[in-house]
């Protein structure tokens, strides 16, 4: 099925697409929309929303199938991916509600993807689930676009998440990885209102993928680390660690740039923003070091400090 131009679809005859079925959404004013049940994606099937396009009517993703948004203008609405994938790409957005990457019961030779692709791309979900304790494994991966999770968001056993390419995700609520895995390579995560759960019980590294990246990651508007890990902020490339907001970090021994040739600064600030030292805090182990304390922040460190820790260090306070 093919809508062009001024035309609009219709999506739901059934409920269910036959095998390898094709959609194409392309154009200005172009829109398939529905009620009811959502769309069920079966056999390796493809949606294509493309030149300002829409697709609005829910979709499951089943199967191996596929859907690609592309281009600014282009719009894709709420989806679940049990199997397959599902692409944004070249300032198109997409929104969902409850957003499941990955089947519980499905098998872990499949795979679930949701891509994020390009400056100006958008996705916006309510929540997000990303793989299960077992089934299909769920790959979310910001790479250059924007995520912006309004709810929780769980990366599951079998799940993973990538920002890479200064990818940005902004959770406001939860971020809990829960036996997944966070590759936060180069880019921005941002917690606002919720517990940031790294899924680390001793030990919580934030560091750059290469020397050229750089991460930044903020706590904000309340939110707080999970536990109290040992913390590194700078250990390949440049790391931003930001508390600010009212949001509350306890950490036990903390470095702030441990290697060579690596920029590690942690900035607190804002009335009732807090940065709990148990153990020693070194700014500046080897590489050059931060620590910022502005407009009422407060950090608090209850043994030892040092600055500059060894020759050739640079740090500061």
């Amino acid at each position: 099925m093919t809508a062009r131009g001024a035309g609009e679809g219709l999506a739901g005859v059934g409920y269910d697409t036959p095998d390898g079925a094709t959609f194409h959404v392309t154009g200005n004013n172009s829109r398939v929309t529905g009620f009811g049940p959502s769309l069920d994606l079966l056999g390796a099937s493809q949606i294509l929303v493309d030149l300002g396009g829409a697709w609005t009517k829910s979709v499951n993703v089943l199967q191996g199938s596929s859907i690609t948004v592309d281009g600014q203008g282009s719009e894709l609405g709420s989806f679940d991916i049990d199997e397959g994938t599902v692409t944004v790409t070249n300032e198109a957005i997409a929104n969902s509600f409850g957003t499941t990457i990955g089947d519980s019961g499905g098998s872990p030779s499949a795979s679930a993807t949701v891509n994020v692709l390009g400056v100006g791309t958008q996705l916006n979900m309510t929540s997000a689930t990303i793989g299960s304790a077992s089934g299909v494994p769920g790959q979310l991966n910001v790479i250059a676009g924007n995520v912006d999770i309004t709810g929780t968001t769980t990366v599951n056993a079998t799940g993973a998440v990538l920002i890479d390419d200064g990818g940005r995700l902004d959770s406001n609520d939860d971020f809990t990885v829960n036996g997944g895995t966070l590759d936060f390579r180069d880019g921005t995560l941002e917690i606002a209102g919720g517990v940031f759960d790294p899924g680390v019980a001793s030990l919580y590294q934030l560091a750059a993928f290469a020397a050229s990246d750089e991460v930044n990651l903020t706590l904000t508007g309340g939110a707080s680390l999970a536990g109290t890990p040992s913390l590194r902020v700078g250990g390949t490339g440049t790391a931003n660690f930001t508390v600010s907001g009212g949001a509350q970090v306890t950490g036990n021994s903390t470095i702030i740039s441990e290697a060579q040739n690596a920029v590690g600064t942690v900035t607190v600030t804002g009335g009732s923003s807090t940065w709990t030292v148990l153990a020693n805090l070194t700014v500046a182990l080897e590489g050059e070091g931060a620590l910022i304390i502005a407009q009422g922040g407060a950090v608090n460190s209850q043994t030892n400090g040092f600055v500059a820790f060894d020759p050739g260090s640079s740090g500061m306070v």
